[in-house]
């Protein structure tokens, strides 16, 4: 720089943009802040839920025998009701046949 160059003091308008720059610089920060934070709560949550799901899963397979001892006892009650139904059809038949011989 020649020596009789005369370095003036920023302008208004540098010293603007800096303090805007400066705006943005914070900003930005607390932008990653919030991001870091939110992002290490994420991962609180996802270890919660395998944590959460660890858990369910033996309640998920109690419930699933429970269902299939269900279905059996239902299946089953079934057969017994139809048995029932065949008996008494027999009773019926047989109490007609000792009507008849008690009539000779």
């Amino acid at each position: 720089m020649p020596l009789d160059t005369i370095v003036s003091p920023p302008s208004e308008t540098i010293k603007k943009f800096e303090a805007s720059l400066q705006i943005i610089k914070n900003w930005f920060c607390k932008l990653q802040w919030d991001l870091d934070l939110k992002e290490s709560y994420i991962k609180y949550l996802e270890n919660e839920i395998l944590i959460w799901d660890g858990e369910l899963d033996p309640l998920r397979q109690e419930i699933s025998d429970i269902k299939e001892r269900l279905e059996k006892t239902l299946r089953d009650s079934e057969s017994r009701e139809n048995y029932i139904d065949y008996l008494e059809k027999r009773l019926v038949i047989f109490q007609d046949e000792i009507d008849k011989l008690n009539e000779k």
